[in-house]
């Protein structure tokens, strides 16, 4: 029941990204556009969705359930920003972390304040790590961002999920890195990781999921 009611939930929240982003509105001037917003692309998006809603439905704990379900929501709106213009725009992780702040605090109000403390240390982690991998690389300050998001949403779960999650988008990345090169593009081009730091975090909640 619980996952019908989080396909629902997701399927609506897609049908209105269906509708908002094709319509470009955070875009700056001066962007330079990737993606073709065709029929099946934007029809994709509630279905997309609607399985993330279910996803997210299928978690024990009710809190953590609603920030799984509000983190790959504006994650999904993430993706497809990313990879149109290489931006993770603030206008749309901002209010993704702040109601992830909300659903933390009902966390640490039913389980504890560890829910907290392991919030923080899971951004403060995860935010690090990519912060090392912005000096050192070519990463963007919109994908600290999202990591230290990131961070916050997965730390309650324990310090293997975050680094299973870390992993796993590094893994993305690579292989997104491999078909670029593979269709002729070079090393040093760059491409989105927006999306392959959500699709780890993807993963390693499902795992969670699975190994419950």
């Amino acid at each position: 029941m619980a996952g019908i009611v989080g396909a629902v939930g997701g399927l609506l929240a897609g049908v209105f990204f269906a509708w908002w982003l094709p319509q470009r509105r955070y875009a700056r001037v001066g962007d330079v556009t990737r993606l073709v917003p065709r029929r099946s692309a934007v029809l994709a998006v509630p279905v997309v969705a609607a399985l993330c809603g279910a996803l997210a439905a299928m978690q024990d704990s009710a809190w953590f359930a609603a920030g799984l379900a509000v983190y790959l929501a504006g994650g999904l709106a993430i993706v497809w920003i990313d990879l149109d213009v290489h931006r993770i725009p603030d206008r749309v992780l901002a209010p993704t972390a702040g109601a992830l702040l909300v659903t933390t605090s009902w966390g640490s109000v039913t389980e504890g304040p560890q829910v907290w403390l392991h919030a923080g240390l899971g951004a403060a982690g995860m935010g690090l790590f990519f912060v090392v991998l912005a000096v050192v690389g070519s990463m963007g300050r919109g994908d600290v961002k999202l990591a230290l998001v990131t961070g916050m949403m997965l730390g309650p779960l324990g310090w293997p999920v975050v680094v299973a999650a870390v992993v796993a988008a590094l893994l993305v990345g690579a292989l997104v890195g491999v078909v670029m090169l593979v269709r002729g593009r070079r090393g040093s081009d760059h491409f989105a990781f927006g999306p392959a730091i959500v699709a780890g975090a993807a993963l390693a909640a499902t795992w969670v999921d699975l190994a419950a």
